[in-house]
């Protein structure tokens, strides 16, 4: 399964012309998911039926793309030539990683004070463990309670992370570039005192995203993204994905339960082996589609409309409660409706990213978007919350 989706990416890397267009990179990344399963799974049955899913998705994203070729004509006739960032582009994204860093600070702190605990303690493990141990005994006794200020310095420092991936390739200066990991590890440290990975996640593919982007605008049409652009980009996928996530399991677990560390290490991966278990036994049978409630959570939260969550399972190795994004869609839209939307991502996808290549900024924020797709390949609840 891993060779098929390597074969199909290589078709779509020549179709679109580079490895990172979005149907090329999506598979590109979902072979890597694919194998790490293989890695972990003992009884690769369990989950055959849901990498054949996984792949026949993936062949939708592809079609999609081949489907955009006609519409991205204009943007090649009609694009600019790819310039330099002037000092003016790196100005905004530095002061909203400021505000960023600041804003985590402040609610690192509140957080820290709540618990008994001063700002300078965030430098004691232990007073990090027993942090994160208490808020996660009141999410899961339903006694977390959330202010409307909390709440909305969580979607700042989301949107930090995505200002700290464009600051990092626009920087000139190392300064700079220090700050532009400032939001990423301030939202991986808040979430990890609530015992949560999804900062990691979340943050980690919203500052590669847009990363990423950035260095798509900025090579333009004539030049191809180098092998060695792309081993440097999966090498900072895996410290941050990888190496965050299991910083966060430690103080998740230090101040409850002995360290488990290959539990630890293989725990990032078990959302390949949940989805596959999880469509064994029901991804064919759907009979009450949540219609985008489990997609777009948090905009149906905000017209107060919530689901109940999906609930943890093992998978041999390890058990999860993190599935991946076609486990939504499914639910979402059906068997055939997931099938759709994964089409309509390759095509919009490669619109965008042809726009963004040829000098079309206002492209950009989508092809940032299609890329945090296919980054955040697992979805769960969101910030931690009462009840959640």
């Amino acid at each position: 399964m891993t060779l098929a989706s390597l074969w199909l990416t290589l078709l779509a890397s020549r179709a679109e012309g580079s490895l990172v267009a979005p149907a090329a990179f999506l598979m590109l990344m979902w072979s890597g998911y694919i194998l790490s399963a293989a890695l972990f799974v003992s009884d690769a049955e369990l989950i055959l039926m849901g990498l054949i899913w996984i792949w026949v998705s993936l062949l939708t994203v592809y079609a999609g793309s081949l489907f955009a070729t006609p519409f991205t004509r204009r943007a090649k006739r009609s694009g600019e030539e790819a310039t330099a960032p002037s000092v003016g582009a790196i100005g905004w994204p530095r002061r909203m990683s400021s505000a960023a860093v600041a804003i985590g600070l402040l609610n690192i702190g509140a957080l820290f004070a709540e618990r008994g605990f001063s700002l300078a303690d965030i430098f004691s493990f232990v007073a990090l463990a027993q942090v994160s141990a208490l808020n996660r005994g009141e999410i899961y006794g339903g006694t977390l309670e959330q202010s409307v200020a909390e709440r909305l310095g969580f979607i700042a420092m989301f949107l930090g992370c995505i200002y700290g991936g464009l600051l990092f390739r626009l920087a000139l200066r190392r300064l700079d570039r220090v700050l532009a990991v400032g939001p990423l590890l301030g939202i991986s440290l808040l979430y990890s005192l609530y015992g949560s990975r999804m900062g990691v996640l979340y943050g980690g593919a919203l500052w590669i995203a847009a990363y990423l982007s950035a260095h798509v605008a900025m090579t333009g049409p004539d030049r191809r993204v180098t092998a060695g652009f792309l081993l440097k980009l999966g090498f900072a996928a895996v410290v941050i994905i990888l190496g965050l996530s299991t910083l966060t399991q430690v103080v998740r677990y230090a101040a409850t339960q002995q360290l488990d560390w290959f539990k630890m290490l293989a725990d990032p991966f078990a959302f390949v082996a949940a989805f596959g278990i999880w469509f064994d036994g029901y991804g064919l049978d759907q009979p009450l589609l949540f219609w985008g409630g489990r997609t777009f959570k948090r905009i149906y939260e905000l017209a107060g409309l919530t689901y109940e969550r999906q609930p943890s399972i093992g998978v041999g190795f390890s058990s999860a409660n993190v599935y991946s994004v076609f486990r939504d869609l499914i639910e979402d839209f059906g068997v055939v409706g997931s099938l759709v939307a994964t089409s309509a991502l390759g095509f919009f996808g490669r619109i965008a990213f042809v726009n963004t290549m040829h000098g079309r900024g206002a492209a950009l924020p989508w092809l940032l978007l299609v890329y945090a797709w296919a980054i955040a390949r697992a979805r769960r609840n969101g910030p931690p919350r009462s009840g959640a």
